[in-house]
């Protein structure tokens, strides 16, 4: 049977897939000169240097990535379009995916002075004493298997005070002024919306399990928790009610991000200025001032957006 299922997935499902996103995408021509000029960014990430315009303070604006090794291009060039536009210095944190080597610490350390780098080996460590598996094993489970998860766990267990977490696939195309008046006096978590529900469980469910309200919208590109209120029981209960008798989702840390935001007056980016999905029109035009690039904006993303810094 184990092997029929596989049979049918690399003939079947897995190529299926794979045919609608390139149809996604664009088309064989676009997802081609995508894939092109996707290597031509990494290359070009290569050469850039952060240059902060004082030096870092206790009140400088923390960001906070979970990166690795195939992702560190489009990190710092996430980096640079945020420092680029920010009038002042901004305190980089990076966790380790697991994929970091030595020769990739010591490059982030070139490229971005001042940089705070969580190796996986210390997270492990660490994880082992606030999130143990005896505890949380649905928590651990998931870790394993599902890396999105290491955003909210990684980041924010044992982590005090608020955190702002970015995802690396975003480009700042002006200063973020919403974002930094939330930041000198933040008193509830801030986030930016999604186009649609994208949490891979329906509202209802969401709701039942946590007991509150879920805040519809809710894209965690862009968000800030304080990382001691979350309730990593609750985290716990909830990932295993939500995926008990489905095949998991791929949205889950972000289902259970809306969730921990429930019951919050929360403070949200403007959808005209922090755009999830830009148009190729407001990609060419330069509208808001940021763009996350998810799904069907990637082309626009790797062929044309990181270009118009240079």
């Amino acid at each position: 049977m184990l092997k029929f299922q596989y049979m049918i997935d690399q003939l079947y499902r897995l190529p299926k897939g794979k045919i609608k996103e390139i149809i996604r995408m664009g088309g064989p021509f676009v997802v081609r000169k995508m894939n092109i000029e996707k290597k031509r960014m990494e290359k070009f990430s290569e050469s850039l240097r952060i240059v902060p315009p004082s030096h870092l303070s206790p009140q400088s604006l923390k960001v906070n990535f979970l990166t690795g090794s195939r992702f560190w291009f489009q990190t710092i060039f996430c980096m640079y379009s945020l420092q680029k536009h920010c009038p002042e210095a901004i305190q980089f944190v990076v966790f380790d995916d697991g994929s970091f080597t030595d020769a990739l610490v010591e490059q982030m350390k070139i490229q971005v002075p001042g940089i705070k780098i969580h190796r996986s080996s210390d997270i492990e460590l660490k994880l082992k004493t606030l999130l143990p598996e005896s505890e949380f094993p649905y928590l651990n489970h998931k870790r394993k298997v599902y890396p999105h998860i290491k955003k909210l766990i990684d980041i924010h267990a044992g982590n005090s005070g608020w955190n702002l977490v970015a995802d690396s696939d975003m480009l700042f195309l002006r200063n973020p002024e919403f974002l930094l008046t939330w930041f000198k006096n933040p008193v509830s978590p801030f986030y930016i919306s999604d186009k649609i529900n994208a949490y891979g469980f329906p509202l209802e469910k969401m709701d039942k399990v946590s007991g509150k309200k879920t805040p519809e919208k809710v894209n965690v590109g862009l968000v800030a928790l304080k990382s001691e209120t979350i309730n990593w029981h609750d985290v716990e209960r909830w990932a295993r009610e939500l995926e008990e008798g489905t095949l998991g989702s791929y949205y889950l840390e972000q289902a259970l991000t809306a969730m921990i935001l429930a019951g919050q007056n929360s403070v949200i980016g403007p959808e005209s200025d922090y755009i999830v999905m830009p148009t190729s029109m407001q990609v060419q035009s330069g509208t808001g001032v940021l763009h996350h690039f998810v799904d069907s904006s990637k082309p626009d993303y790797f062929i044309h957006s990181w270009k118009k810094f240079f």
